[in-house]
């Protein structure tokens, strides 16, 4: 998953340390005054309050890419598979694992009987099938529809030009797209060749059943727009319903008593719109929100007082940060420019000094302990001045000489500021040059990483993994036919070593691939690589028999049916 923000409240994460458990904490203050938050009208018993830091983009299920997207959409819809808290792959809207062929190229579902929408409308296996083909369609704009590239005839449909075919061209390929109903409970879908990683897939947001007519009613008669993303047409079949929505203040989700599963145990969860982290605290400590992220400057004051440290969670995040580079625009275009860069940054001192120690000096994509992340087997990304100032030179600018202005674009708040400022001076210092800032606000900066020709010269992201595969990085992220962070970026060795990979059924064969393919990126440097993710937060007492877990897409994902609010 793309990220929007730096994201101080994780989605999934392997649970490293924990000080939770500790009776109820007295009300505390920090000298400032706490955010005055206009609850919603149920404030206590089952009820969740959790901090929403921008407004997304676009929740339409068949185009988002964003993390805080993707976490509101899985609260409403849900998919045929799941993995639960062990990390293990299980049935979700599914009733069974698929049966899937010798060659590994057809897979067979069952629906679980009596499935229904949160509006008592039967869930079929046609929703399935259209969710699919409406994701796949070239008109909707989906950001995920190259991960259907596999399915057949997937590429053909999503690749058709709406200006050059006509609507009954684009009808046909969908009619021919390999996903089908057989009867009301089964599903089948065929891909092109072997895929180990697409099961990982019918676990997200890609593919999920929506509807037709809710789609079409919200939409005023257009199937492709994203007017329907209301609560009132906004109808899945997952464990939430959502409920209420104030633009740029509040969304509340009430369970769902319809779910597969059974409502959650928990009636309400609501995310009030906090942008800044100072505020959030402040919130946190007054007992208007029960979940907070904690930055570097307030982890002290976490340490220094006990009831705090009771509540203190720590996280190693399936996450890693970066500075991206347009790499279609000079200076950019130039390989030895990029490699210059980022032999210039000090990632170490930048974790220690700007991030308090919250993260983890990143030398290659993937983080340690997933797989694809290679232990001795890569040459990384290091800090060495004296090799980034050689590359400048060599590149045609020495010593900054000639270099067309740099801009770095973040997101506008105090937090992204002093990030940016710590950014800017340390590859500035090394190279001789400086390195312009422009904060924008976090959709600005959102919409405009959606587009290669209006993505930023130099700008913070970073990729959340969505499935613990090293195809959801290399390939889903790099390879040039499915970027979803449209840098430009493009080596058609590294492609050809991704596309291989993604279909080899050798394990040993398949890493090799991705090793190769993983010593490319480095060398070519479309990222400068910064830190892997590790999470602070700061849970309430009042939330009880919280346990974080790896491939969780919302907070207490899979404590449902054991988390209570006391």
């Amino acid at each position: 998953m793309v990220l929007a923000e730096k994201i101080e409240l994780t989605r999934r994460g392997f649970l490293v340390k924990s000080g939770a458990g500790a009776a109820g904490a007295a009300a505390l203050s920090m000298g400032k005054t706490a955010v005055a938050l206009a609850a919603p009208a149920e404030q206590s018993g089952g009820h969740l309050r959790l901090r929403w830091v921008a407004e997304p983009e676009n929740m339409d299920p068949q185009k988002a890419s964003f993390i805080d997207e993707i976490e509101m959409i899985m609260r409403v819809y849900r998919n045929l598979l799941q993995f639960d808290g062990t990390g293990s792959m299980v049935p979700d809207m599914a009733e069974a694992m698929p049966e899937v062929t010798e060659d590994g190229t057809l897979f067979t579902f069952r629906l679980k009987p009596g499935l229904t929408y949160s509006d008592g409308r039967p869930l079929t296996a046609q929703d399935f099938v259209y969710g699919w083909k409406r994701h796949m369609d070239p008109r909707t704009q989906g950001q995920y529809a190259f991960l259907g590239y596999i399915i057949a005839g997937g590429e053909a449909l999503n690749t058709a030009d709406p200006t050059k075919v006509s609507a009954a061209d684009i009808q046909t390929l969908k009619d021919a797209l390999g996903v089908w109903a057989v009867d009301d409970l089964t599903l089948q879908i065929k891909t092109l060749a072997p895929a180990p990683w697409f099961l990982s897939v019918l676990t997200t947001w890609c593919g999920v059943p929506t509807r037709q007519d809710t789609i079409m009613a919200g939409n005023s008669g257009d199937e492709f727009a994203s007017k329907w993303v209301q609560p009132a047409t906004y109808i899945g079949s997952g464990p939430y319903i959502w409920s209420g929505y104030e633009p740029e203040v509040r969304f509340t989700w009430t369970a769902n008593s319809r779910y597969a599963s059974g409502a959650p145990a928990i009636q309400t969860v609501s995310r009030t719109l906090i942008k800044e982290a100072a505020v959030a605290f402040a919130a946190y400590l007054n007992d208007e929100i029960d979940v907070v992220g904690v930055i570097a400057e307030d982890k002290p004051r976490v340490d220094a007082d006990p009831a705090l440290r009771a509540q203190f969670y720590q996280f190693a995040d399936p996450l890693t940060l970066w500075i991206a580079f347009s790499s279609t625009k000079p200076p950019f275009d130039n390989q030895k420019v990029r490699a210059a860069f980022a032999s210039a940054y000090d990632r170490v001192s930048y974790v220690r000094n700007i991030e308090g120690g919250q993260g983890i000096p990143a030398r290659q994509l993937i983080p340690p302990g997933f797989p694809g992340h290679f232990e001795f087997e890569l040459e990384e990304q290091t800090f060495n001045p004296d090799t980034a100032r050689r590359l400048l030179a060599e590149a045609g600018y020495p010593g900054g000489r000639g270099l067309p202005p740099i801009k770095y674009t973040f997101t506008n708040t105090a937090a992204g500021r002093r990030r940016a400022e710590a950014v800017a001076q340390t590859i500035g210092q090394v190279l001789g040059i400086t390195i312009d800032l422009e904060g924008l606000e976090a959709r600005e900066r959102t919409a405009m990483r959606k587009s290669v020709e209006r993505y930023p010269q130099m700008t913070p992201a970073g990729w959340h993994q969505d499935y613990a595969d090293p195809q959801n990085w290399y390939s889903t992220v790099f390879n040039s036919k499915n970027p979803v962070d449209k840098t430009g970026w493009k080596n058609a060795e590294f492609d050809r070593l991704t596309d291989a990979a993604d279909v080899e059924l050798d394990g040993t064969r398949r890493m090799d691939l991705y090793r190769q393919a993983g010593q490319i990126f480095i060398n070519d440097s479309p990222v400068i690589l910064q830190h892997y993710g590790i999470v602070w937060n700061l849970v309430k007492p009042r939330v009880q028999n919280y346990k974080p877990d790896a491939l969780d897409f919302f907070f207490g994902e899979h404590n449902m049916y054991t988390m209570r609010i006391g």
